[in-house]
């Protein structure tokens, strides 16, 4: 007689989160191929890209990495062990990276071809290099606002939890009196910890 109490392989029936989120990352990228759009939306669908995909790698592979480095070496019912999932990322976005790649090329040449071109500061003339400067200076500088944390185990964990939303988002939103506003809230964060115990 059949064990009734047998579990189904779930890599038979499902996708693993992680493939399933790079999938959809995909289709932003094919929005960004897609000449029937606009060329400004297919620049902005290539930062969409991006911008995902460094998320991606910050949170979610970063805890599969913790995972690894636990020890947890079994297989899960999200599609395998931590050490397979992340072999299996890298040869997705592998291909993903080659299509931005091709992507990126076609669409920088439409925009040339309307006149818009893309420099690095190598390439500015003496009157654009004073432009970027004074910009800088004036516009740039005044909101980047470094956050040192120092002996970070001693904060505690819901003091760190806080700053997710604008470490992530690069804005912070607050409530009050029924109320909420939301600022944009650029910065950068520098945490530091001593690794001796002993302090």
């Amino acid at each position: 007689m059949a064990n009734s109490n047998k579990q189904p392989s779930f890599n038979k029936y499902y996708i693993n989160r992680e493939i399933s989120w790079l999938s959809f990352n995909a289709r932003v990228l094919q929005e960004a191929a897609d000449p029937a759009v606009p060329l400004l939306e297919r620049v902005k669908f290539l930062g969409i890209f991006s911008n995902n995909l460094d998320e991606f790698f910050r949170v979610r592979v970063g805890t599969l990495q913790r995972m690894v480095h636990a020890g947890i070496k079994g297989k899960t019912a999200i599609g395998g062990s931590p050490k397979k999932i992340l072999k299996d990322i890298h040869d997705v976005v592998i291909d993903h990276r080659k299509r931005f790649d091709e992507v990126f090329r076609n669409v920088i040449q439409e925009l040339e071809s309307h006149g818009i071109f893309m420099i690095d500061e190598h390439q500015l003339n003496s009157h654009q290099e004073k432009f970027v400067n004074e910009y800088f200076k004036h516009e740039v500088r005044p909101r980047l606002v470094p956050i040192m944390l120092d002996e970070l185990p001693e904060f505690h964990k819901n003091v760190l939890e806080v700053l997710r939303q604008p470490v992530e988002d690069g804005q912070v939103t607050i409530g009050r009196a029924k109320i909420t506003l939301t600022y944009p809230a650029r910065f950068m964060l520098a945490a530091a910890m001593n690794p001796c115990p002993c302090g």
